[in-house]
């Protein structure tokens, strides 16, 4: 998906994609640092049109499950 986005904007999905990731991991993710990167995959995923239908339909399978494992920081 990277390779049809202009080189600023691919480099932000790929911090986007390096924090979501770091989070999922967690135990405990935290949803005030996953939330922004899901959220400009998403983006970036509705640029680059058809191929990016696969990263928004993982997303929208991954979310949920963060969801009830984040914990709300202060």
């Amino acid at each position: 998906m990277a390779d049809r986005l202009e080189r600023d904007r691919a480099e932000e999905l790929a911090e986007d994609l390096r924090v979501f990731i770091e989070q999922a991991i967690k135990e405990k993710p935290r949803k005030k640092f996953w939330q922004p990167s899901a959220e400009g995959i998403k983006e970036a995923a509705k640029t680059v049109g058809q191929i990016g239908l696969s990263a928004l339909k993982h997303l929208d399978k991954i979310i949920p499950v963060l969801e009830k494992l984040s914990v709300l920081s202060s």
